[in-house]
């Protein structure tokens, strides 16, 4: 009897670490896993994936890897570079995110006269039209 029970207190002394596991990671689909939406090359290498909840990927190596981040958590729809620089990706509630950094850096802004308003395609003839 004294050998069952110092078993039993041993197992669980010791359950959490029989049944954890590490490293965890995102198996299916790869790399993430939200919808992605739209695509867009602004050369040969450089390349940007978005998609809901803000998924934004990113390839400096012409797709052979990606580099993922979210934006942000708002459902973003549309992206359209003027060059190779300046860049904007089109969000729900009237949001845009615009980089002038080839994709490195992206910042918000809010049209505050269509809150609530979704901007599902963009188009830019320049920085301000």
């Amino acid at each position: 009897m004294k050998k069952f029970i110092f078993v039993f207190l041993f197992l669980i002394a010791n359950y959490s670490s029989i049944i954890a596991q590490s490293g965890w990671y995102w198996a299916n689909p790869l790399p993430q896993g939200n919808t992605l939406k739209k695509v867009k090359f602004i050369d040969n290498n450089t390349g940007f994936l978005i998609g809901y909840h803000g998924a934004l990927l990113r390839t400096t190596n012409g797709g052979l890897n990606w580099q993922t981040s979210q934006l942000t958590s708002l459902r973003v729809y549309s992206i359209f570079f003027l060059n190779s620089q300046t860049g904007f990706i089109s969000a729900s509630n009237a949001t845009l995110f615009k980089t002038t950094d080839a994709g490195n850096s992206w910042s918000s802004i809010t049209c505050t006269s269509l809150t609530g308003y979704n901007f599902e395609d963009i188009h830019f003839m320049n920085e301000n039209t």
